[in-house]
């Protein structure tokens, strides 16, 4: 998903940018390294398998 995104954002920077927000780009970006996909919102069914959450506290 975020070299599908990053592939976009190269195509047309400049309206993706004020489209999406500078800082909004930033921070999806470095969602993708920290989180799959650059959101904990995604699809259940991932291959090969899906993703699991281990442990959570705290809200």
């Amino acid at each position: 998903m975020f070299r599908i995104f990053m592939m976009m954002l190269r195509e047309n920077q400049e309206e993706s940018a004020s489209l999406l927000g500078a800082q909004s780009v930033k921070l999806f970006g470095h969602s993708c390294h920290v989180i799959r996909d650059g959101t904990s919102r995604v699809r259940v069914e991932r291959d090969p398998l899906p993703s699991y959450v281990l442990k959570g506290e705290s809200a």
